[in-house]
């Protein structure tokens, strides 16, 4: 991530994945609220630069 300059978070995860996140698509976004609440999956390929996507991330981040 350092090496290419990427400004996003990653997070390894400490157990086995839940295989209903998963599915069999790839790639997938699975969005989880705080409590680590599945809120949000979305198969296939996502624009991440897109202001409304971006926006709607943040606003989650900042919520309770």
């Amino acid at each position: 991530m350092q090496a290419n300059n990427y400004d996003v978070l990653v997070y390894v995860p400490a157990r086995t994945i839940p295989s209903d996140f998963l599915g069999g698509a790839i790639p997938i976004t699975v969005v989880l609220d705080k409590s680590g609440v599945m809120i949000a999956r979305m198969e296939d390929g996502r624009d991440y630069t897109n202001p409304e996507i971006l926006r709607a991330l943040n606003e989650l981040g900042e919520s309770n």
